[in-house]
């Protein structure tokens, strides 16, 4: 199971309860796309927010390493 989350700044969900969910789900590592550029934490991966949210699937579905189960979320 691969999971990637989009957000945008920090203000909505933070990674730890972020990271928690995914773990319930069986995912230990998911890629957390951040559209909100000056906002970006280590655990994050930069995302453009060229088309608002879209854009963040876009970028996460490159991170994916398997052939599924996958699972694209945005934490609003």
């Amino acid at each position: 199971m691969e999971i990637v989350v989009v957000k945008y700044g920090n203000k909505n969900a933070n990674n730890n309860k972020i990271k928690n969910w995914c773990s319930k789900l069986g995912c230990n590592n998911p890629t957390i796309i951040n559209n909100h550029l000056p906002i970006l934490n280590n655990d994050e991966v930069k995302g453009d927010n060229s088309f608002f949210e879209f854009s963040g699937y876009s970028i996460g579905t490159t991170y994916f390493k398997k052939n599924g189960p996958y699972i694209i979320v945005n934490d609003t």
